[in-house]
């Protein structure tokens, strides 16, 4: 991996290098996570290392929304505003 990759971009080469679905990618890291904290000596730093990928493979994507106006903008927007403001009273 060279260079700044989306998280879509990522999942979507763990997915082709495992050949596993999301659900599966993500059993899978919990059974490695599992299994590293069950040796002798675990690795923290190892342990560490798999939760956070786990949560970031796993973080919803939200898409940007914009944010709605209060306001109207133009002063004919702001009358019609006010106007069904009083009509639905």
């Amino acid at each position: 991996m060279m260079g700044p990759e989306t998280l879509t971009e990522i999942r979507a080469e763990l997915r082709k290098a495992y050949g596993m679905t999301d659900a599966e990618l993500s059993a899978k890291f919990k059974d490695m996570i599992a299994q590293t904290e069950q040796e002798p000596k675990p690795a923290k730093a190892h342990i560490e290392s798999l939760r956070s990928l786990f949560a970031e493979l796993n973080k919803q994507v939200e898409s940007a929304k914009p944010k709605k106006r209060s306001v109207p903008k133009s002063a004919r927007a702001r009358r019609s505003a006010i106007a069904a403001k009083a009509g639905r009273k």
